[in-house]
């Protein structure tokens, strides 16, 4: 089942459960003991969709079988060589992940989860099998307690040094702004931290209104709120914003 996660000495991690609200082809794994099925999925849904994007349905929108199934094994002809471990089942529903942005269309609204204890990034540009299993090939030492006790977070190592931006707001600026003179006797410098992090398989770079005073290889719990992130967990600090 390519939605659920393994690490690179093939033990399990948890399931792709919803997309990463900045890159449309990298995912949330939850970390949880709870392994996908297809009773979870709207396997049907998932056909469907594909055979969409890939003309195999007729004017009244039903789906070709044999037309469907060969062009997804066209697809599997041209896949690196692992790729062949997959059957025809399980390579479909990589090729969902690929080209559906939403992952959440493709799950049952009954399933429900209630041992996640945080998220880790897939890269879907990045795949890699073993075993028969998808798997990241990183060292996920960075995988700790979650430090709040009501949202999960997602977990992340820094790998490059930290920038931290100062900018303060000139007096002609201000006015013009709309501030004053209390404004500038302490509130006309505004502070970012620019980070490079590696979450998973996906690097990034992230930019959190506020200084951090962290360090790099340093772990690091990012907190959403929606498609925002408005809480960080560092070096034993907690940042909201």
């Amino acid at each position: 089942m390519p939605l659920n996660i393994y690490d690179k000495n093939d033990n399990y991690l948890g399931f792709i459960k919803e997309s990463y609200p900045y890159n449309s082809n990298v995912f949330l794994v939850a970390l949880t003991s709870y392994k996908i099925t297809d009773k979870d999925l709207k396997v049907d849904k998932m056909k469907d969709y594909l055979a969409s994007l890939s003309s195999c349905k007729n004017i009244l929108g039903k789906i070709n079988e044999e037309k469907f199934k060969k062009a997804v094994d066209e697809l599997l002809k041209e896949e690196a060589p692992e790729f062949k471990e997959l059957d025809y089942e399980d390579y479909m529903k990589c090729l969902f992940l690929k080209n559906c942005s939403d992952i959440s269309k493709c799950f049952n609204e009954d399933l429900k989860v209630n041992d996640i204890k945080g998220y880790i990034l897939f890269n879907m540009d990045d795949i890699a099998i073993k075993n028969n299993h998808i798997v990241i090939n990183e060292d996920l030492n960075y995988i700790e307690e979650k430090a709040s006790v009501v949202d999960v977070p997602i977990f992340a190592k820094i790998m490059d040094y930290p920038l931290v931006y100062t900018d303060i707001m000139g007096i002609g600026e201000g006015f013009l702004l709309g501030a004053d003179l209390a404004d500038f006797s302490r509130r006309n410098h505004s502070h970012s931290t620019k980070l490079n992090i590696l979450s998973g398989n996906f690097s990034d770079t992230i930019n959190l209104p506020v200084h951090i005073f962290c360090k790099k290889d340093l772990n690091l719990q990012l907190y959403f709120n929606g498609t925002r992130i408005d809480q960080v967990f560092c070096d034993g600090v907690f940042y909201s914003f």
